[in-house]
């Protein structure tokens, strides 16, 4: 450890260098955030480096005189210093100026040290104090000229960190009353009770920095937890909300506050009562808590009068550690806003249907929200009687296809390929007129097996005629070979015959690869010979749709099956055909009629799966301005009188019906 007479001995420029050094490294120390602790042991430690063998820190306490904020070890060991160096002190804070004390007496009487130095800080800093140094050796006057002014410039350097400490503090101290006023403020801003209590539990919690915190409320003669932070609500038959009730009813019955662990002597231990023992100890055998208090919140009694019931109770736990000291003032803060706002509830929840009334308060019911609520009930009340009052046609709706309703679909007699079409698009044909001509390469090669295997049984019926007619009948063979040349020639001739029949099957079936038209009318198919041309087919494939366009028109209509019961029942009721108005997508604006002539007796199925009827309507020719086959159709089907409520919501009726318990 450098002395201050070494310090002195060191060339000019390595001593500056050094004090610079501890000076920077102090100034630094005192920026941070360290506690307390950490920084007086640094601060320690660079005041051994510039010779100090023991220091001190004094400061004004709340009578104005100075004590001992801080020392180090070594000035410990010296004993109480208290007595001996408070009027030197108080001495220097009043001059302001350094106080050197040439010996420094020891627990025993006996001096520690050569010197000891006392530099107070300027007294523009917050917290006034002094910094208190012990030398081993005495100083020359040179050297100790040097020495104040170092020690000057690190009491300046305590002043600021301590400054800065007490800004946090202070800081600390303005938010949290912030948080407190805020919490207050939010504890009157409801009047449910259960909202209310949770509000407490959980934002009391974050404010009071406990680990949980429970409140309980007045029902009747007892005190039922109605909320605990951290749950969105309370196991009521569990043990330990059922111990803490118990010990919420013996700490009201004993009227005093219960505070149990804390960390210092600041709340010495009670006296608990026997009861309060035991239920202290019943419930701290199934909760880990460590620390516990259970302040019931208690109004102000008038002098001479009996203290009225508690209207809650505050539980504080902790559980890893005891409490703070500073805890009870804490909680004096809220219970008085806690207690107010608990009986206003309370008083509010006394009142029958106090929910309705409220909401009525809170808007005002004479106010401008009032008065348009009320128009507007009164206007949905006309609304609904008129829906219900009013009589109105019900009309389902439908979408569907306008068609001839003479109509057939040309198909492929069997599989082949178009080699000629005689038709297009809108060709006016007769019946029995060639639409279209058909090869098939199987059906030609199937008539050029028959007609081969058909010469050549011919040829062998030829022979065998021929063999028979040679044979002569002398002996007993050559009747035997007659008899079988007969057998053979009528085998032949049966094969002839069938084969005949076969050729003809298939020369019919050839013709009718040129397809005729199977009525009067006029070809509708769009794009036939794109359609059709040298486009390999199979049989069944639909070719050609011939109409006749200028016969009778129909609506071919999909009724959704939701809406099919209504249009069944109203068939049912009435015997006449029902009335249909619809509209067409290309003459729109135009409304037309027709007349439901036939549902389908079951139900469809579409690609999506949803289910339908198929209702045709048919509809006047001369109603009709140049009808185009397949122009889609909106249609409104007749289902008799009802009020306006059926006519315009049969959907929503239909449809609530469907979704109502059986």
């Amino acid at each position: 450890m450098a002395t201050p007479t070494a310090l002195a001995g060191a060339g000019p420029r390595d001593a500056l260098k050094s004090v610079d050094e501890i000076l920077e490294q102090l100034d630094r120390l005192a920026a941070t955030e360290l506690s307390e602790t950490d920084f007086y042991a640094g601060l320690a430690a660079r005041l051994s480096s510039l010779g100090c063998t023991s220091a001190a820190i004094w400061l004004i306490n709340k009578d104005g005189d100075p004590e001992f904020a801080w020392r180090s070890r070594s000035s410990e060991a010296a004993g109480d210093l208290h007595t001996s160096y408070s009027p030197a002190v108080a001495a220097a804070l009043t001059s302001g100026q350094p106080k050197i004390l040439d010996k420094a007496p020891g627990g025993n009487g006996t001096s520690t040290s050569a010197q000891s130095i006392i530099a107070p800080w300027s007294a523009t800093q917050i917290i006034p104090g002094a910094l208190q140094v012990w030398v081993s050796e005495k100083l020359s006057s040179a050297t100790l000229t040097g020495y104040l002014q170092v020690l000057a410039a690190v009491g300046e350097l305590v002043a600021n960190f301590l400054a800065r400490q007490e800004q946090r503090r202070l800081r600390r101290q303005s938010d949290w009353h912030s948080q407190l006023d805020a919490f207050n403020r939010s504890l009157h801003e409801t009047l449910d009770l259960d909202s209310l209590a949770y509000r407490i539990a959980n934002d009391g919690r974050v404010l009071l920095g406990c680990d949980r915190l429970a409140v309980a409320i007045r029902r009747g003669s007892k005190h039922k937890i109605t909320a605990v932070s951290g749950a969105d609500h309370v196991h009521r038959r569990s043990e330990s909300i059922d111990q803490l009730q118990k010990l919420c009813q013996t700490i009201v019955a004993s009227g005093e506050p219960l505070w149990h662990g804390f960390s210092t002597a600041t709340m010495p231990p009670s006296n608990f009562a026997p009861q309060i023992q035991k239920a202290v100890s019943d419930y701290l055998d199934i909760s880990p808590a460590v620390s516990l208090a259970v302040v019931p919140l208690f109004a102000p009694a008038a002098k001479g009068a009996k203290p009225a019931p508690p209207v809650g109770v505050l539980v504080f736990e902790q559980y890893d550690r005891p409490f703070d000291p500073a805890l009870p003032a804490s909680v004096s803060a809220i219970a008085d806003h806690c207690r107010l706002a608990l009986t206003n509830a309370e008083r509010i929840a006394a009142i029958p249907g106090h929910r309705f009334w409220l909401s009525l308060a809170n808007r005002g019911w004479f106010s401008r929200t009032a008065s348009r609520t009320f128009l507007a009930l009164v206007a949905l009340a006309t609304i609904a009687a008129v829906l219900f009052a009013v009589p109105a046609d019900v009309k389902i709706k439908a979408t569907g296809e306008l068609q001839p309703k003479t109509r057939h679909e040309v198909f492929a007699p069997r599989d082949g390929v178009v080699t000629a079409i005689h038709v297009d698009h809108a060709s006016r044909v007769k019946a029995g007129e060639a639409l279209l001509e058909m090869r098939s390469p199987d059906l030609d090669l199937e008539i050029q097996r028959v007609a081969g295997e058909l010469e050549t049984a011919r040829k062998r019926l030829a022979a065998a005629q021929s063999e028979r007619l040679q044979t002569r009948t002398t002996d007993t063979e050559a009747r035997l070979r007659q008899r079988r040349l007969t057998a053979e020639e009528e085998q032949l001739s049966q094969q002839v015959r069938d084969l005949t029949d076969c050729q003809n099957m298939l020369a019919k079936q050839k013709s009718e690869l040129n397809v005729s038209s199977p009525v009067s009318g006029e070809v509708i198919t769009w794009n036939v010979q794109q359609q059709l041309a040298t486009r390999p087919l199979r049989r069944g494939d639909a070719l050609l749709t011939v109409a006749d366009v200028t016969g009778p028109w129909q609506l071919e209509l999909k009724i959704d099956s939701r809406r099919a019961g209504r249009i069944l029942a109203a068939q049912a009721a009435n015997s006449k055909n029902n009335e249909v108005s619809f509209m067409l997508a290309t003459d729109p604006g135009r409304s037309l009629t027709g007349t439901l002539e036939q549902i389908s007796a079951r139900l469809e199925t579409d690609p999506s799966g949803d289910t339908y009827l198929v209702a045709t309507v048919s509809v006047p020719l001369e109603s009709l301005e140049n009808p185009t086959p397949g122009a889609s159709a909106f249609a409104r089907i007749h289902c008799g009188r009802g009020n306006l409520a059926q006519a315009w919501f049969h959907d929503l009726i239909d449809a609530a019906r469907l979704w109502m318990p059986f």
